[in-house]
């Protein structure tokens, strides 16, 4: 039973879920020192896992597949770590003269361990996995192999292969404890989806870096960069003939093409037409993934949610549908533009629930007609569910 999903490392899958433990992971040993923040594969972690592997003797291509050699190592390297903080030998005899499983003592170890993040620790991804660490007698050697017994414990009886006999020992309890999985989504909205593919729509999906009509550095579904060091940060790739991904940019391309991009003209007219292999030679090589694109946007949006939250307390009491229009006025011009303050009229349409008021005054100055007529439709549209009710 494997700690991940898919394969790990440059040209992998690297699925959100996967790259957040093992970040979590390699932060518990030491060698990921970032508080993780993001499920994005970065320099950092294909450091550590390159570092890891150095370390233990492991071929070194910065990659960590399903119950490959690298994670078997991971798992030993934790036990070891747990051994360290609890000292043990086959069956332990604690200061009540009670004998426990090294297993168990495991356990209790890395139920006291606080997650870093919302997610599972991994921690609590071995707890999950004690099925797995069973079958490993490497972990078993090691913990039988470390006990330091303090001078006034009495050895228990032991038998031929140095566990405690099975007559002397109390009933183990079940080994399989039920962990609480947290969300790492907190409190989204219900049509959080919903938002998403409107929001998506209006923005557009820019695979290369780009200006904004306001001479905005920005990449994706309108993730604003404020800067080169930002920019190095970010998961682009290189890119063949065919639109296939060969392999990471590395950070001067990055900043090379950073500096190209700064240097055309920006402002309303000036699409994203107007970057092309003609203009700059390697606008269409460096890209993001379209996977790596989705998570800087959810990532992006469920930030946007806590925002609106602070700046208009009744978001989650609106409906649905008001809930898109929101989201997209913020998104579009930013939590500073976007406040009761700076919209009074709006707001108090927004308090009435007088949604016909509320869908005139939904009118910003910045984005296209198309857009704001496609916000004020969808605040219209309450009008016409109410009415069906």
């Amino acid at each position: 039973m494997s700690l991940f999903g898919n394969s790990i490392g440059q040209m992998m899958i690297n699925v959100e879920d996967d790259v957040f433990k093992a970040k979590d992971i390699f932060g518990e040993i030491g060698l990921y020192e970032r508080e993780p923040d993001n499920g994005i594969l970065d320099k950092e972690l294909d450091s550590a896992l390159k570092v890891f592997q150095k370390e233990k003797g492991l071929k070194i291509d910065g990659l960590l597949h399903p119950d490959g050699d690298t994670e078997q190592a991971v798992i030993m390297e934790l036990g070891r770590q747990t051994h360290e903080q609890a000292p043990q030998r086959g069956w332990i005899v604690d200061h009540q003269k009670k004998p426990k499983d090294p297993l168990l003592v495991l356990r209790e170890t890395l139920e006291k361990s606080r997650p870093k993040t919302q997610n599972q620790s991994p921690l609590e991804l071995l707890l999950g996995n004690l099925e797995a660490l069973e079958k490993t007698p490497d972990v078993i050697k090691t913990l039988q192999e470390k006990q330091v017994p303090k001078p006034e414990d009495k050895p228990a009886p032991v038998d031929a292969t140095g566990r405690m006999m099975r007559d002397e020992i109390p009933p183990v309890p079940d080994r399989k404890p039920e962990i609480e999985k947290k969300p790492r989504q907190q409190d989204m909205p219900d049509n959080f989806d919903e938002i998403a593919d409107f929001v998506k729509k209006q923005e557009g999906a820019v695979d290369h870096l780009y200006k904004d009509t306001g001479g905005n550095m920005t990449v994706g579904v309108g993730h604003l960069i404020t800067n080169v060091e930002e920019a190095k940060k970010l998961p682009f790739y290189m890119h063949d003939e065919n639109d296939k991904p060969v392999r990471p940019a590395t950070p001067k391309e990055i900043e090379t093409l950073y500096g190209q991009i700064k240097k055309i003209p920006h402002g309303q007219g000036v699409g994203s037409s107007v970057y092309n292999p003609q203009t700059i030679p390697k606008m269409k090589d460096i890209k993001l993934r379209e996977q790596d694109r989705d998570q800087l946007f959810k990532k992006d949006l469920e930030q946007r949610v806590k925002e609106l939250r602070q700046n208009w307390p009744e978001f989650d009491d609106v409906p649905p549908k008001m809930k898109i229009a929101l989201m997209d006025i913020h998104f579009n011009i930013g939590a500073g533009n976007f406040k009761p303050a700076q919209w009074k009229e709006f707001k108090k349409a927004l308090d009435a629930k007088d949604w016909k008021k509320a869908a005139k005054e939904s009118h910003r100055d910045t984005p296209h007609e198309g857009r704001n007529d496609k916000t004020r439709d969808k605040i219209l549209e309450i009008i016409e569910d109410e009415q069906e009710q």
